[in-house]
């Protein structure tokens, strides 16, 4: 997406800032895989640079093979893409000889003689079961990226039948998209968070040789995914889907979407660690470490944790401060030499009780040392002036006596939206 796209205010029909630069490069992978099924030699000798030249673009040796601009607007009239389509002609006119591709997420009716008025752009064609389509909806974008993939394996990979599952599809598929969407997304929140970002510059640093997507391909991807480096690529991508969706439903526009992107961009910049820390501290009451698949299915955050929690609070308050310094990341409003850290803690007064007990065992456990520091977290609707005085009282409360960290307790507590101070509220 263009760089006045990303300063700029959205339109009204463009789906929402992070899950559209997912979509783009998940639609960038499955044309990589395109390639290399067409060819296993030529491949070994291009390039892709995200957001530079164009949307995408591929290269080899260097030199601008084919150009790419992704549109995931939810008109379907030609008219919402008419100045972007013109705009990718133009800037061909310095690629003599390139392929320029046009890609849309629903069908569009294009009008009779585009083909003359828009040479070289032509809108790309995907591969579906029995026939083409000149679109691609979001919601099958995975399904065409795996159907790739499997051809890909017969064809190179024959010996292992293994890599044609279904399972080992959506492996193959998270991995290689992983290469791809975190370089997008890394690239999108610094320049989000830095006006004074050339994009070129940033941009410039985002070639990926298809070197590394064969070499995904080759090798037997089975011990792979249990390391935790698998699960928290899906959990990242996983929070751009979901701020799509939360983006859509309340249908955020200018500032207010940009507030919101400036949070996720936050969050996308943190890495393996930092991003495990984070999880840790908006998800106090959950247990999982993500070690293991069953851990990230069970315990995992989930669209409601977000939608109905986390994007909920930085929606309905004034934008948080963030201090990328603190050991532990996380975002925080200050009011009379009081800190408010958000949770993603959505659910009613009637879980008062478990999720209290819930925090207590997680901080222990985990040492989630900035619970014992701070004093307030803001949940969606549940408020406990002390966790101590919910959890740690009577017979129920005595496993926790002989904790070193038992007494501080007593200082933090839950608050929830619709009780926070109103310097802090929208």
């Amino acid at each position: 997406m263009a760089k006045n796209e990303i300063e700029a205010t959205l339109p009204h029909t463009a789906v929402p800032v992070w899950g559209g630069y997912i979509y783009q490069g998940k639609i960038a992978l499955y044309h990589c895989v395109s390639l290399i099924l067409k060819s296993l030699d030529e491949s070994e000798r291009l390039s892709l640079q995200v957001e530079s030249i164009d949307d995408f673009a591929i290269l080899q040796n260097g030199k601008c093979k084919s150009l790419h601009q992704v549109k995931a607007y939810k008109s379907d009239d030609f008219s919402s893409y008419a100045l972007a389509v013109a705009e990718q002609r133009n800037k061909s006119a310095k690629y003599p000889g390139c392929e320029v591709f046009f890609h849309v997420s629903k069908p569009i009716k294009v009008p009779e003689g585009f083909s003359v008025t828009y040479s070289p752009v032509v809108m790309y064609r995907y591969s579906k079961t029995s026939t083409t389509e000149e679109y691609c909806a979001l919601s099958e974008v995975d399904n065409l990226l795996e159907d790739a993939l499997r051809c890909v394996y017969k064809k190179y990979h024959s010996a292992d039948t293994y890599k044609v599952s279904n399972e080992y599809l959506s492996w193959s598929r998270n991995l290689l998209e992983d290469i791809v969407v975190k370089k997008v997304i890394a690239m999108h929140s610094e320049i989000q968070l830095s006006p004074i970002a050339v994009q070129r510059q940033v941009a410039n640093r985002e070639k990926i040789e298809f070197t590394e997507f064969l070499d995904i391909l080759s090798m037997d991807l089975t011990s792979a995914v249990f390391g935790e480096d698998y699960f928290f690529s899906i959990i990242r991508k996983d929070i751009g889907s979901y701020f799509s969706d939360f983006c859509d439903d309340h249908d955020l526009q200018g500032s207010e979407l940009k507030k919101l992107s400036r949070c996720v961009a936050e969050i996308n910049l943190l890495d393996r660690v930092g991003l495990k820390e984070f999880m840790c501290s908006i998800l106090p009451d959950k247990k999982g470490r993500f070690s293991s698949l069953r851990e990230y299915k069970d315990e995992a955050i989930t669209s409601d944790h977000l939608q109905l929690g986390l994007f909920r609070i930085f929606h309905e308050l004034v934008e948080s401060n963030y201090n990328a310094s603190e050991k532990v990341k996380n975002f925080y409003w200050r009011v009379a030499e009081q800190n408010f850290y958000p949770t993603a803690i959505y659910q009613g007064p009637s879980s008062t009780g478990a999720i209290c007990k819930r925090i207590v065992e997680g901080s222990i456990k985990h040492d989630v040392e900035f619970l014992y520091e701070s004093g307030t977290l803001i949940t969606s609707d549940i408020n406990a002036e002390s966790i101590y005085s919910v959890v740690c009282v009577g017979a129920r409360g005595e496993q926790f006596h002989d904790h070193n960290k038992f007494n501080k307790f007593k200082k933090v507590s839950l608050i929830s939206i619709s009780n926070l101070p109103q310097e802090i509220k929208k």
